[in-house]
């Protein structure tokens, strides 16, 4: 509910912009910057450090992370968990 998101309460505590999930994401750990969360991650703060704003930087890494599926997961559950992690990354807010 909106009462209990996170992102809202960023949002009416000050902030301009919030970058995350919807909700909990999985990541695997044994190797959690190969699977499922962790390449989204890792290219979201690739695009930042090469100086996209916040929300180029989502929409660039959810088009590197949907360029890479499937990454380390196998069969259909790693699908679905990547196609999960994929629609459940957000910006909220003023991200430019």
């Amino acid at each position: 509910s909106p009462d209990s998101s996170i992102a809202l309460r960023f949002l009416l505590g000050g902030a301009s912009a919030f970058v995350g999930c919807t909700g909990a994401h999985w990541s695997p750990n044994d190797t959690p910057e190969q699977g499922a969360g962790g390449p989204m991650q890792t290219a979201f703060i690739d695009h930042l450090q090469r100086g996209d704003p916040p929300a180029r930087a989502l929409m660039n890494a959810k088009l590197d992370y949907a360029a890479g599926i499937p990454h380390q997961l196998d069969g259909a559950d790693g699908i679905a968990i990547e196609m999960k992690t994929l629609a459940q990354f957000t910006c909220l807010g003023i991200g430019w």
